[in-house]
């Protein structure tokens, strides 16, 4: 065998033995980023009531509608008076945390909160999710 027919022999059993072993071999790089690792969400915090205008509000009352009693000191003296009420309308429509904010007179503020204590909304729907609403309710007395 000639010199040059012995070191191609060399060299391609060199090859086939480092193909045996195992040795690495440079693999062309990904131009793709590997994917980060798939977190969970995290759990939304408790949602805070969303503030919707009365007038919003007042469309969605269920009927009927119960009105607050006349204070018959007041309807004596022949005093009117408007009550501003705020609270929030929860899930299922009922009213929580109502309070006064403002009143004309006090002898009214009684009267309005048994009334709109009663009250029933329909649920104020937020990307088809029924969502507690914060709002205001104004009751107003008249003869």
């Amino acid at each position: 065998m000639n010199r040059c027919k012995r070191s191609v022999l060399a060299i391609l059993a060199i090859s086939a033995a480092v193909s045996l072993l195992g040795c690495p071999r440079k693999e062309p790089v990904s131009a793709a980023a590997p994917s980060p690792p798939s977190i969970a969400p995290a759990p939304s915090p408790a949602q805070k009531p969303i503030t919707v205008s009365p007038g919003v509000m007042a469309g969605n009352i269920q009927r009927p509608i119960i009105s607050p009693i006349y204070p018959p000191v007041a309807k004596a003296k022949g005093l009117t008076g408007t009550v501003l009420l705020r609270g929030i309308i929860r899930k299922d429509g009922t009213i929580a945390d109502l309070r006064v904010v403002k009143a004309t007179d006090p002898i009214f503020e009684d009267a309005a909160l048994t009334a709109v204590r009663q009250w029933t909304y329909k649920p104020y729907m937020l990307n088809g999710e029924p969502t507690e609403v914060d709002t205001t309710i104004t009751v107003n007395f008249k003869k």
